[in-house]
């Protein structure tokens, strides 16, 4: 329970209990001048009390309600003087009224001195909110009545939905990651190989269409496992300023097809920078673009707007306070049921999702991991609407240019570090189209011996790939810290199919020079080796 919530509900007791204090006093020698000064003193108390409180009050007598404080009209949007004309089942909906009716007669029954209890109510506007109350038994005027107390929770409850969705996410993570890593080591092989075969390979012949297949099928499972990655605990972030503008614009050109659906785009130049992963903050964005496609009917169109936004500390939702960006996601379909929409983000929930599950949980938990969050609202024959938060920075930083020199081509020998031999092989074959010679190794205790007898010969490795995982020995990490002890000019790319590992986020914390997330392509390894090559 909140602070605020706490101090609510203690307000609430003390209210009950003075209303019982009157009551007592009332029967205790009603012509005695003490006792009825106590008790003007005890009503003018409860009076000031109930009328400045921030829990709606209300007294029930004879079916309806003489009196309910300020608090309690302002939640349901009435007048008090409305409210005094009207009955009980004018506030609650039709589910509850019987329920409502069950604690009433338990408590003018004696069945029960106190009722604590939970319903949902009408607002005068037909708005449908959640109420948690505590009612007892008193006497005004000489008649039973009840004297109640109540909390407008709606907020809260929709606060807890979503903290359950996310530890429901969080407790699937660490299945979904370690699925993941295997897969990668696998197919690092397989897309490394499908690269060189295409070397062996003639355009314009069958085989090499077959090959150009293969790999599109390779590279659609590696979506697959960074979906999952990013669904999982952690995952690789890279961080860097962000101009989300741009970002939207040109997810946007690639992923929306004109030819089918239509895009309105409302997205002002004067957002706020962020500092994000950019390759998974743009799919979870293209993600909900692409369900967006999928339910907005023929001859409809797609609304993406964005904003800047303060979060205040009395938000529902689960962010921090303060500035953020908030990208609208509309389109114009069916809608989806309430029960679908509770599951939305689940990717063993119920529901078709329009074959989005996965990929839905993945965006969810990439917006999490950013310190952000989704939401989700939807009504038939309208459609549905994404709203997706993430933290703003303070300051906007200044641009700079950065001015890229054309290098010749570089070659040297390189140390590899894999306990996987079929990504040994492929890395070896790999760094041959690279320029580069490859030693191989497949533990930390090997890898240092090779790096520091090359070294002491006269023939220093030009960098050394670094395996992060090795099940049966020593481990990247271990390794990394013996060579810089022993090499502090070191030049070190850390490798892993696991990116659950922060060191993979912030590997220049840990010393090395660059990363390479499995599985890779031949392009990527170039880049990367291009980095390093000409980083010192």
């Amino acid at each position: 329970m909140s602070s605020r919530h706490k101090k609510q509900s203690e307000e609430a007791d003390e209210i009950v209990r003075l209303r019982r204090r009157i009551a007592e006093l009332e029967e205790i020698h009603p012509n005695d001048e003490r006792v009825q000064a106590a008790t003007r003193q005890a009503e003018e108390k409860f009076r000031s009390l109930v009328e400045h409180s921030l829990v709606g009050i209300y007294i029930f007598q004879d079916g309806i309600f003489p009196y309910v404080n300020p608090k309690a009209a302002e939640v349901f949007g009435y007048t008090k003087d409305e409210i005094a004309a009207m009955p009980l089942s004018a506030f609650l909906v039709e589910e509850d009224r019987c329920a409502a009716d069950q604690y009433i007669q338990s408590l003018f029954s004696d069945q029960a001195s106190v009722v604590h209890f939970f319903l949902k109510g009408r607002r005068k506007d037909g708005t449908i909110i959640e109420i948690e109350s505590e009612a007892t038994k008193t006497e005004i005027n000489g008649n039973p009545a009840i004297i109640g107390t109540f909390l407008d929770i709606t907020g809260r409850r929709k606060m807890e939905e979503e903290l359950r969705k996310i530890q429901k996410l969080e407790s699937l993570s660490s299945f979904a990651g370690g699925i993941a890593h295997e897969y990668n080591n696998i197919l690092t092989a397989i897309i490394g190989n499908l690269a060189l075969a295409k070397m062996y390979a003639k355009p314009g012949y069958e085989v090499y269409d077959v090959l150009i297949e293969a790999e599109k099928a390779s590279l659609r499972a590696k979506d697959l496992t960074s979906q999952l990655l990013s669904f999982a605990a952690g995952g690789t972030q890279v961080r860097k300023v962000v101009f989300i503008q741009e970002l939207v614009r040109e997810i946007v050109g690639f992923s929306v097809d004109s030819k089918t659906v239509a895009c309105e785009l409302s997205i002002p130049d004067n957002l706020w920078t962020v500092e994000v992963d950019e390759g998974q903050v743009g799919q979870a964005i293209d993600t909900l673009i692409k369900f967006a496609q999928k339910t907005t009917l023929p001859n409809s169109r797609i609304k993406i707007s964005a904003e800047n936004m303060i979060i205040s500390r009395s938000s529902a939702l689960p962010l921090r306070e303060g500035r953020h960006i908030m990208i609208a996601i509309e389109d114009q379909g069916n809608g989806i049921s309430e029960v679908e929409l509770q599951t939305l983000f689940d990717p063993f929930g119920s529901g078709d999702k329009k074959g989005s599950g996965l990929e839905l949980a993945s965006a969810f938990a990439i917006i999490k991991k950013h310190d952000g969050h989704i939401t989700a609202e939807s009504h038939f024959d309208v459609g549905t609407m994404f709203r997706l938060f993430l933290p703003a920075m303070e300051e906007t930083p200044q641009l700079t240019t950065e001015l890229f020199a054309v290098h010749p081509a570089r070659t040297g020998r390189v140390l590899v570090m894999d306990d996987e031999e079929i990504v040994r092989v492929v890395i070896e074959r790999l760094l041959l189209q690279c320029g580069f010679e490859a030693v191989l190794t497949k533990d930390g205790a090997e890898m240092l011996r090779l790096y520091r007898e090359a070294k002491e010969a006269g023939k220093p490795f030009e960098a050394v790939i670094l395996d992060l995982i090795i099940q049966n020995g020593m481990g990247g990490q271990e390794a990394m810290k013996n060579l810089i002890e022993y090499d502090p000019n070191v030049r070190v790319i850390v490798s892993s199919g696991y990116s659950n590992d922060p060191i993979m986020a912030n590997f220049r914390d840990y010393g090395f020079s660059s990363f390479l997330p499995k599985p890779y392509k031949l392009d990527e390894l170039k880049r990367v080796m291009k980095e390093i090559s000409y980083s010192k």
